[in-house]
């Protein structure tokens, strides 16, 4: 055990909890790269996929692909937020013209 720690600087990564959430990942890469049925190319296809979600310096696409969904969404909310001002605008408008026919009768 003590190489194994020396190696992984402690036995935290070994702890049931870290392994059990390393399942859930690999069961996902397991139906992923299920398509490939050589089992050596299988195996490395998913340890490449689970080192490059652990590695802190890769890319995030998906973090782009939220990125670029918020802005869409904070457009669209300023695009609701002027239609709204406008709408009252006018209800106002049509208030006032309302009352001042109202007075003139």
């Amino acid at each position: 055990m003590f190489p194994q720690m020396e190696y992984l600087g402690g036995s935290g990564i070994l702890h049931e909890g870290v392994v059990e959430a390393f399942h859930l990942i690999d069961n996902r890469h397991a139906t992923r790269w299920s398509n490939v049925k050589d089992v050596l190319l299988n195996i490395t296809l998913r340890a490449r996929a689970a080192w490059q979600i652990s590695d802190p310096g890769a890319q995030r696409i998906r973090a782009r692909d939220q990125d670029r969904e918020e802005r869409r969404r904070e457009r669209g909310s300023l695009q609701v937020r002027e239609l709204r001002a406008r709408v009252e605008t006018q209800r106002l408008a049509r208030m006032a013209r309302d009352e001042a026919l109202a007075h003139e009768a």
